[in-house]
């Protein structure tokens, strides 16, 4: 499941040309972690990989622990 996201991410764009902003991010962030199709690891990958693309400061908290 993992390598179907990954390959999904990196196929449908460049990763530099884009960024979102805090809120987007918790938006996003709440989303997927609600997502029951996605396991652990991939939730955390994902909500991780989108806050690379947060510029600027982001107060939110990006840990959180396994059910």
């Amino acid at each position: 499941m993992l390598n179907y996201v990954l390959s999904a991410i990196l196929a449908t764009h460049n990763p530099y040309h884009w960024n979102m902003t805090c809120s987007d991010w918790v938006q996003r962030k709440y989303e997927i972690m609600l997502d029951d199709k996605l396991d652990f690891r991939a939730k955390r990958f994902l909500i991780g990989y989108l806050r690379t693309k947060v510029k600027g400061k982001c107060d939110q908290d990006l840990a959180w622990t396994e059910k």
